[in-house]
Order: C-alpha cells, then sequence, then structure tokens
C-alpha cells in the first residue's frame, strides 16, 4: 500500500510540474513593453531576459 501510495504521489507531482511549464513558455514568447535599453539602465533583469527568449537582436543599435 505504502508503494502505491508514493507512485501516485510521483505521479500527481509530475503532472503539475508539467502544466506550470506549460503556462510559463506562453509569457516568453511576448516581447517585454520596455526597450533592452531601458530595461539595462532600469536593472529590469526580467524584462532583458524576455527580449532574449523571444530572439530580439542584443547588437541592434539604437535608433
Amino acid at each position: 500500500m505504502k508503494t502505491v501510495t508514493t507512485a501516485m504521489l510521483l505521479i500527481v507531482l509530475l503532472a503539475v510540474a508539467g502544466c506550470r511549464k506549460q503556462e510559463n513558455s506562453d509569457n516568453k514568447k511576448r516581447p517585454p513593453r520596455v526597450s533592452l535599453h531601458v530595461a539595462a539602465l532600469q536593472g529590469n533583469l526580467d524584462a532583458i531576459r524576455q527580449h532574449i527568449n523571444t530572439g530580439f537582436d542584443l547588437n541592434k543599435k539604437d535608433a
């Protein structure tokens, strides 16, 4: 009985962990509202990571 309970708990934990990753992947595809340069000046690491995850050209010059 203890083995069955442990197996069920493991399955539930893996299912929950798999669902969380799908929710976060949608957020990574959206570009942030703040420009890369402003995010760097403000120290906004989340916005910088979003730029990187969306495939933003980090070498692009500011107009």
